[in-house]
């Protein structure tokens, strides 16, 4: 997806679309009932003589008409909009001397796999797999022009998405993760974060980095471990992330599941007895913590409230000088006003109201 790709500010008004199947059961409906109330003052054999009777052609017509109108009010109140773009200066002098620039920025997705993200302690029963797609689709309908990819982590790690600003691309990508991705098993939060630091964090640069990583704390690798040797696993795992400030990594935590320890499906232990799994939020806060982000607990918030907070914090892009390549300000917010788009609502509004006259002006019978 590009710049010039039309995205819609308001997806969940589509679901307007579903009153689709009432205006057409209320057409039929409306249909038997002109027939009924007709049929009650004479025979359909008199009726014919006496009345010039609706054309089927027109009427079915008119139905069409109704549900493009529908349609197309629906996708304006969608919002469309395209070609998103930062808003230029208002001092010319100002940008002829510095020429600042938002520094590229870019939002890496790394959701957990494992067996115990399928347990389903979620809102209405979902996964917790399911819970963390949603909130990852939520954080990208909000995303104003940074590159995103998409990981995967069990044992080891899956790249599924390169960085893109393809969104629809992400999304699908997401819509498509299912548990044990790679078809690996178990969890290894030092094995993942290692992989992820030598791929995406080659050297420093001027790039901004959020990593969003969702899980529900489970470390299979790190149950097996006591006393010194779990200690030096747990610091293995809240370092493997490099320096987060020389190489401007934020790192945003969230943990998906419940407290209350629920049955990870089809999984047992050796014994053959069933195994079960809890939110564990321990090494997430502190990862979190060193990485200068934050942690958030998935259960106190709903999908939609938890996307637009972490999109706040990550929609904070610094501005660099052209003339000495340094920020010109520490961290400047990407707000609605600092961006320019062209509105596309007025397309689909105006094709309604074109449908609605040619509606009017349509008979109801032929002439």
């Amino acid at each position: 997806m590009n710049n010039s790709d039309i995205i819609f500010e308001y997806p969940y008004s589509s679901l307007l679309l579903l009153l689709l199947i009432p205006l057409l059961f209320g057409f039929i409906g409306l249909h038997f009932h002109r027939k009924k109330q007709s049929e009650e003052f004479s025979s359909t054999e008199t009726l014919k003589q006496l009345l010039t009777p609706r054309s089927p052609l027109l009427t079915y017509t008119k139905w069409c008409v109704w549900v493009i109108i529908w349609t197309l009010c629906c996708i304006a109140l969608m919002s469309p909009i395209g070609n998103l773009r930062y808003r230029p200066l208002a001092n010319p002098a100002v940008k002829a001397l510095a020429k600042p620039h938002y520094l590229p920025h870019e939002v890496l997705f790394v959701v957990d796999t494992s067996a115990s993200m399928g347990v389903t302690d979620g809102y209405d029963s979902t996964t917790r797999l399911n819970e963390a797609k949603s909130i990852m689709t939520d954080i990208i309908s909000q995303l104003k022009g940074q590159t995103a990819s998409l990981y995967a982590f069990t044992s080891s790690l899956s790249q599924l998405a390169p960085p893109t600003v393809d969104y629809l691309f992400l999304r699908l990508m997401i819509r498509e993760l299912h548990l044990d991705e790679g078809d690996v098993g178990g969890t290894s939060f030092a094995a993942a974060l290692e992989s992820l630091s030598e791929g995406a964090f080659q050297k420093p640069s001027l790039k901004h980095y959020s990593v969003i990583f969702l899980s529900d704390g489970g470390d299979n690798q790190l149950d097996l471990l006591q006393g010194r040797e779990r200690e030096e696993e747990v610091k293995r795992i809240i370092n493997a992330i490099p320096d987060p400030a020389q190489f401007n990594i934020r790192f945003y935590t969230v943990g998906i599941g419940s407290s209350k320890r629920q049955q990870i499906p089809h999984v047992t232990n050796e014994e053959g007895k069933p195994v079960e799994s809890a939110l564990e939020p321990e090494i997430l806060e502190q990862l979190a913590k060193r990485n200068r982000g934050k942690y958030y607990q998935a259960d106190q918030w709903s999908s939609w409230s938890l996307s637009r907070e972490i999109a706040s914090q990550i929609g904070q892009d610094p501005l660099i000088s052209a003339q000495d390549g340094r920020p010109a300000r520490q961290v400047t917010s990407i707000k609605q006003e600092d961006l320019i788009f062209d509105l596309y609502y007025q397309i689909p509004l105006g094709m309604a109201l074109l449908f609605f006259f040619l509606n009017l002006l349509l008979p109801d019978v032929r002439r």
